[in-house]
Protein backbone atom coordinates (compact mmCIF):
# COMPACT_ATOMS: atom_id res chain seq x y z
CA UNK A 1 0.00 0.00 0.00
CA UNK A 2 2.92 2.06 0.80
CA UNK A 3 4.50 1.64 -2.37
CA UNK A 4 1.41 2.40 -4.44
CA UNK A 5 0.36 5.76 -2.88
CA UNK A 6 4.66 6.68 -3.22
CA UNK A 7 4.37 5.59 -6.74
CA UNK A 8 0.74 7.97 -7.49
CA UNK A 9 2.41 11.08 -5.85
CA UNK A 10 5.37 10.42 -7.76
CA UNK A 11 3.09 9.97 -11.13
CA UNK A 12 1.35 13.20 -10.34
CA UNK A 13 4.20 14.95 -9.79
CA UNK A 14 6.14 13.89 -12.72
CA UNK A 15 3.04 14.95 -15.21
CA UNK A 16 2.73 18.32 -13.13
CA UNK A 17 6.46 19.11 -13.70
CA UNK A 18 5.94 17.90 -17.66
CA UNK A 19 2.55 20.14 -18.24
CA UNK A 20 4.68 22.77 -16.30
CA UNK A 21 7.72 22.10 -18.75
CA UNK A 22 5.91 22.17 -21.87
CA UNK A 23 3.83 25.76 -20.80
CA UNK A 24 7.44 27.27 -20.45
CA UNK A 25 8.73 26.24 -23.93
CA UNK A 26 5.50 27.36 -25.41
CA UNK A 27 5.19 30.60 -23.69
CA UNK A 28 9.02 32.03 -24.85
CA UNK A 29 8.65 30.63 -28.03
CA UNK A 30 9.63 33.38 -30.67
CA UNK A 31 6.00 35.32 -31.49
CA UNK A 32 7.18 35.11 -35.33
CA UNK A 33 8.85 37.52 -37.80
CA UNK A 34 8.40 41.10 -37.19
CA UNK A 35 5.78 42.90 -39.66
CA UNK A 36 5.38 46.42 -40.19
CA UNK A 37 1.93 47.41 -41.35
CA UNK A 38 2.48 50.04 -44.04
CA UNK A 39 -0.24 52.70 -45.64
CA UNK A 40 -0.74 55.24 -48.36
CA UNK A 41 -1.43 56.48 -51.75
CA UNK A 42 -0.27 55.60 -55.05
CA UNK A 43 -0.82 58.00 -57.72
CA UNK A 44 0.11 57.91 -61.36
CA UNK A 45 0.57 61.92 -63.07
CA UNK A 46 -0.95 63.40 -59.86
CA UNK A 47 -4.05 60.90 -60.56
CA UNK A 48 -5.16 58.10 -57.77
CA UNK A 49 -4.36 54.74 -59.33
CA UNK A 50 -7.90 53.15 -59.88
CA UNK A 51 -6.80 49.31 -59.05
CA UNK A 52 -3.60 47.31 -58.67
CA UNK A 53 -1.13 45.93 -56.70
CA UNK A 54 1.98 46.90 -54.59
CA UNK A 55 4.56 44.17 -53.36
CA UNK A 56 7.59 45.22 -51.13
CA UNK A 57 10.40 42.85 -52.26
CA UNK A 58 13.35 42.40 -49.94
CA UNK A 59 16.57 44.65 -51.74
CA UNK A 60 18.96 41.47 -51.25
CA UNK A 61 16.28 38.78 -52.46
CA UNK A 62 16.23 36.85 -49.17
CA UNK A 63 12.88 36.66 -46.95
CA UNK A 64 9.03 36.73 -48.22
CA UNK A 65 7.73 39.58 -50.41
CA UNK A 66 4.88 41.70 -48.77
CA UNK A 67 2.13 44.05 -50.29
CA UNK A 68 -1.63 44.28 -50.95
CA UNK A 69 -3.96 45.57 -53.21
CA UNK A 70 -4.09 49.02 -54.39
CA UNK A 71 -8.09 50.41 -54.51
CA UNK A 72 -8.49 54.13 -55.42
CA UNK A 73 -5.17 55.04 -54.91
CA UNK A 74 -5.01 53.52 -51.15
CA UNK A 75 -3.56 50.54 -50.45
CA UNK A 76 -2.32 48.53 -46.66
CA UNK A 77 0.38 45.82 -46.50
CA UNK A 78 2.04 43.86 -43.53
CA UNK A 79 5.92 43.84 -44.70
CA UNK A 80 9.08 42.87 -42.96
CA UNK A 81 11.40 45.41 -42.04
CA UNK A 82 14.35 45.86 -44.21
CA UNK A 83 15.66 47.70 -47.55
CA UNK A 84 12.90 47.28 -50.71
CA UNK A 85 12.65 47.56 -53.66
CA UNK A 86 8.78 48.28 -54.44
CA UNK A 87 6.82 46.79 -57.47
CA UNK A 88 3.79 48.40 -58.50
CA UNK A 89 1.37 47.04 -60.87
CA UNK A 90 -2.11 48.11 -62.61
CA UNK A 91 -2.78 46.51 -65.84
CA UNK A 92 -5.96 47.69 -67.64
CA UNK A 93 -8.08 46.19 -70.08
CA UNK A 94 -7.49 47.19 -73.97
CA UNK A 95 -9.63 44.56 -75.45
CA UNK A 96 -11.29 40.89 -75.70
CA UNK A 97 -10.86 37.83 -77.42
CA UNK A 98 -12.37 34.47 -77.52
CA UNK A 99 -10.32 31.70 -75.86
CA UNK A 100 -10.98 29.29 -78.44
CA UNK A 101 -11.09 31.00 -81.79
CA UNK A 102 -13.84 28.36 -83.28
CA UNK A 103 -15.81 27.59 -80.62
CA UNK A 104 -19.13 30.05 -80.61
CA UNK A 105 -19.39 29.00 -77.02
CA UNK A 106 -16.12 30.20 -75.68
CA UNK A 107 -15.47 31.98 -72.84
CA UNK A 108 -14.07 35.58 -73.84
CA UNK A 109 -10.82 36.49 -72.18
CA UNK A 110 -9.70 40.34 -71.15
CA UNK A 111 -6.86 42.01 -73.01
CA UNK A 112 -4.59 44.08 -70.62
CA UNK A 113 -1.71 45.54 -70.63
CA UNK A 114 0.31 47.49 -67.84
CA UNK A 115 -0.09 51.36 -67.32
CA UNK A 116 2.35 51.85 -64.83
CA UNK A 117 6.00 52.36 -66.61
CA UNK A 118 8.62 49.40 -66.17
CA UNK A 119 10.49 51.49 -64.20
CA UNK A 120 8.19 50.66 -61.30
CA UNK A 121 7.25 47.09 -61.82
CA UNK A 122 8.99 44.58 -63.84
CA UNK A 123 12.01 47.04 -64.31
CA UNK A 124 11.70 48.79 -60.88
CA UNK A 125 14.00 52.23 -59.30
CA UNK A 126 11.48 52.63 -56.72
CA UNK A 127 13.53 51.61 -52.71
CA UNK A 128 11.80 51.77 -49.68
CA UNK A 129 12.87 51.52 -46.14
CA UNK A 130 10.73 49.59 -43.79
CA UNK A 131 11.12 50.26 -40.36
CA UNK A 132 9.96 47.65 -37.18
CA UNK A 133 6.91 49.78 -36.58
CA UNK A 134 3.62 51.08 -38.75
CA UNK A 135 4.31 54.03 -40.88
CA UNK A 136 2.85 55.95 -43.86
CA UNK A 137 4.56 55.81 -47.50
CA UNK A 138 3.17 57.19 -50.47
CA UNK A 139 4.13 56.78 -53.84
CA UNK A 140 3.70 59.42 -56.65
CA UNK A 141 4.88 57.90 -60.04
CA UNK A 142 5.05 59.94 -63.49
CA UNK A 143 4.54 58.00 -66.72
CA UNK A 144 7.43 60.39 -68.47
Amino acid sequence: MRISLNFRIFSALLTCLSIGVVHFIVGCAPAGPVVAHLSGVVTLDKAPVATGTIIFVPADGIGPAGGGPIKDGKYSAEVQPGPKTVQIRSPKKVGEKKAYANDPNSPVLEITEESIPAKYNAKSELKYTVEAKSDDADFALESK
